[in-house]
């Protein structure tokens, strides 16, 4: 499983919309443990003046085919919703970390995430997806 995770300097989860990240901490997981770290550039923050493309979904999607978890600490409407659509998880954070949020999700912490739920249109906790999908 790969997670990619919105930064703007490596180390840290930016804070504003995913999708106008400068760069992706691309982290592989296998067995529950980090076998491979990779910093992906996002080369369409450069096509915008304001450096987002809002509500648009497809040239992400092309950057990070790949990655089958997103986590960000913002992500807006109509991109979470045209990713989930991909079958592709989104998650928000408010860890400000790479390794705190990624740490923590291993660990299967609850506090500090939301899932988005594309059935509800809304994020929810990830207890409540554990719920809904059996998995508690």
């Amino acid at each position: 499983m790969k997670i990619a995770v919105a930064t703007d300097d490596g180390a840290s989860i930016r804070k504003n919309h995913f999708g106008s990240s400068r760069y992706y901490q691309i982290i592989e997981i296998l067995n529950g443990e980090i076998i491979n770290r990779e910093l992906r550039r996002n080369p369409h923050t450069e096509t915008k003046d304001d450096g987002h493309p809002h509500g648009e979904s497809g040239p992400i999607l092309e950057l990070l085919e790949d990655c089958s978890l997103f986590i960000g600490r913002s992500m807006g409407k109509k991109s979470v919703a045209a990713i989930s659509a991909k079958r592709i998880d989104c998650i928000v954070t408010k860890f400000e970390t790479i390794d705190g949020a990624v740490n923590n999700y291993l660990n299967g912490a609850d506090r500090g995430f939301k899932f988005y739920d594309a059935d509800a249109g809304k994020f929810i906790s990830c207890q409540k997806r554990e719920l809904k999908i059996g998995l508690v």
